[in-house]
């Protein structure tokens, strides 16, 4: 079996030692806006970056995160191309260390867009547009993923900053980066940047407000209406880009149209009220028109004991599976002692072991046994 080695070429790692702070309200950012470098798998496959934030008081929702690709330091050795996919991810950090190779996280959000060529070896961020997602007080990852050419380095990488805990690498040598577990073959679990030779953080930020906002609230600090300020910033970019801050482009076309234009006109006036959309152990912030899962009015998509169900979904009261709603505890991983999670006993197991089909409950205890055998027409083993 291949093993492949992480690569770092181009200029030396920063030993600058800075800490970073939002550069303007409502922005999480650990950079200063400007790569020195860039990282990659030595191989071929799909390689991701992570950050970690605390959570700011009046920033809590999430509704964009940006990315670049590759640094204008060494143009041309990125990777990635215009239209090539991109997998931009959001989990809670759910035991608020800010490490996420203990596994403490859940995801929250996958958005499967493409990259987009103006962001690549310039320094020029690419806005995707998440559904907006409270963030629990422990903190969360936000990240991306993208699988270039073998042998290139995709991810920006910011040399002034050492990531201290902040920025992490996971890869897969298949294709098959898993978000769930934040799991590769080549790494298992995601590493420090510090702790492996590349002192630096990645150009990847998020930006988050304080109201329960809806997409089409583009301007650059969200009211919690579709109202003459985010018609102004739409028609400030009509024809080319969204202007850096806003969220304008709702398609993800590249430029402002009159398809923004028209969901803009379409969704006008007070936001809808936000809640949690739970689906087979997914869980987003939605409005009750996008969700098509069970949706409850206020509910965030905290998981304390991290077993896939949302604790506004137990109600700790041993009432049967209704949808996303199960009496099940919100602290206790294992409701019933059986050794059995309370998520994989309603969901199913991420390895698509339908558990549910097989008579799992998570209010009392379950045991399966395995029988095997063998028929030659003639007798059973």
């Amino acid at each position: 079996m291949s093993r492949h080695s992480l690569v770092c070429l181009g200029s030396a790692c920063g030993a600058i030692f800075t800490l970073s702070s939002p550069l303007h309200a409502g922005l999480y950012a650990h950079d200063d806006s400007s790569s020195e470098d860039n990282l990659g798998l030595s191989g071929s496959g799909e390689v991701a970056a992570i950050h970690a934030f605390s959570t700011i008081a009046g920033q809590e929702t999430i509704v964009t995160i940006s990315m670049a690709f590759g640094t204008p330091a060494s143009p041309g050795q990125s990777g990635p191309v215009g239209g090539e996919t991109l997998k931009v991810y959001l989990w809670s950090d759910t035991d608020g260390d800010g490490d996420p190779s203990n596994g403490g996280f859940a995801l929250l959000n996958t958005i499967i867009t493409t990259v987009s060529a103006g962001s690549i070896d310039t320094d020029i961020f690419q806005n995707v547009v998440i559904s907006p997602a409270l963030m629990p007080a422990t903190g969360f990852f936000i990240g991306y993923a993208v699988t270039p050419l073998a042998g290139t380095r995709p991810l920006s990488r910011d040399t002034s900053h050492f990531s201290m805990g902040r920025a992490w690498i996971g890869g897969d040598t298949t294709g098959n980066w898993d978000p769930i577990l934040m799991a590769g073959d080549i790494l298992p679990v995601p590493l420090e940047l510090d702790t492996i030779g590349f002192s630096s953080v990645w150009l990847l930020r998020a930006s988050g407000t304080g109201v329960d906002m809806c997409l089409w609230d583009c301007q650059a600090v969200p009211s919690g209406a579709v109202d003459v300020p985010d018609l102004l910033a739409l028609l400030g970019a009509w024809g080319g880009p969204q202007t850096p801050g806003t969220t304008c482009d709702f398609d993800g076309g590249g430029a402002i149209a009159v398809p923004d234009l028209l969901q803009l006109l379409a969704n006008w006036g007070p936001c809808p009220p936000m809640g949690a959309c739970c689906d087979q152990g997914s869980c987003s912030r939605t409005t009750q028109v996008e969700c098509t899962g069970t949706w409850l009015a206020g509910a965030t998509c905290a998981d304390s004991d991290v077993d896939g169900i949302p604790d506004d979904f137990e109600l700790d009261d041993c009432s049967p599976v209704n949808g996303c709603f199960v009496g099940t505890h919100p602290f206790m991983q294992d409701t019933d002692g059986d050794g059995i999670n309370d998520g994989d006993e309603v969901f199913g197991t991420v390895d698509d072991l339908d558990l549910p089909a097989l008579g799992a409950n998570p209010l009392h205890k379950d045991i399966f046994i395995e029988m095997d055998w063998m028929d030659d027409g003639a007798h059973t083993h």
